[in-house]
């Protein structure tokens, strides 16, 4: 499911499309697969991520809220609200998710369980991060995220223009660094484990860019995948 739920839409109107891959194939969606709306009561959606039941976790931003889609009963609830405004979602494991939790420009890690969490690193050096967007869990539990600057009417900080958009790793020690300071507006973020590539997708620019992880985790060989 892991390699479904990042191809999952982050639109207004959340859907699913439950499909099967082969070696053989060329395309994503098999011609007899079904496009099925889960629901439209949401605002603005974002941030899907899958256990391995294929039940999926969704966020609602501006309502700040975390919606599960239950696979098996075909249920929406809501999982978690208030939620820290989060927008992008990655499972580190069964019992831990990572959020980037906006409201108060915060990555955090969500016991699935307790469903309480705890801030994992909220600031580079002495500059506060803009707001993480959406984030990725290498193997050795160390998380890739990205923190473009998209302003919000809650905020009670402010921001200058000319604030750094960046990509940053936070290592299993807890050790924060930046990885990548040449994008506009880094968005979207996800990577191959086995293949230790990492793709960004900077916004602004219409691009999506590949990067290969290096053995410390440091990014090279820029390459532009898609625009």
């Amino acid at each position: 499911m892991r390699s479904l739920k990042t191809l999952l839409p982050c639109s207004l109107l959340l859907s699913l499309c439950v499909a099967r891959l082969t070696t053989a194939q060329s395309t994503i969606l098999l011609p007899e697969s079904e496009l099925i709306l889960i629901s439209d009561k949401f605002k603005f959606t974002e941030g899907p991520a899958a256990d391995s039941n294929g039940d999926v976790l969704f966020t609602d931003q501006p309502n700040d809220q975390i919606i599960k889609y239950s696979f098996h009963t075909d249920q929406v609830s809501t999982w978690l609200k208030p939620a820290g405004r989060s927008n992008g979602l990655y499972y580190a494991s069964e019992k831990s998710l990572i959020a980037c939790a906006d409201d108060q420009n915060e990555l955090w890690e969500i016991d699935t369980s307790s469903k309480e969490h705890r801030v994992i690193t909220k600031n580079f050096g002495d500059r506060r991060f803009s707001g993480p967007n959406d984030c990725w869990v290498d193997q050795d539990g160390s998380i890739y995220f990205t923190d473009p600057l998209y302003r919000r009417p809650y905020w009670t900080q402010t921001f200058a223009d000319d604030h750094p958009r960046g990509v940053y790793r936070v290592d299993k020690e807890g050790k924060v660094s930046q990885v990548a300071d040449d994008l506009q507006q880094p968005n979207g973020i996800i990577g191959n484990t086995e293949k230790r590539l990492l793709y960004i997708a900077d916004i602004n620019a219409g691009k999506t860019f590949r990067y290969r992880i290096g053995e410390d985790g440091t990014l090279s060989e820029k390459t532009l995948f898609c625009e």
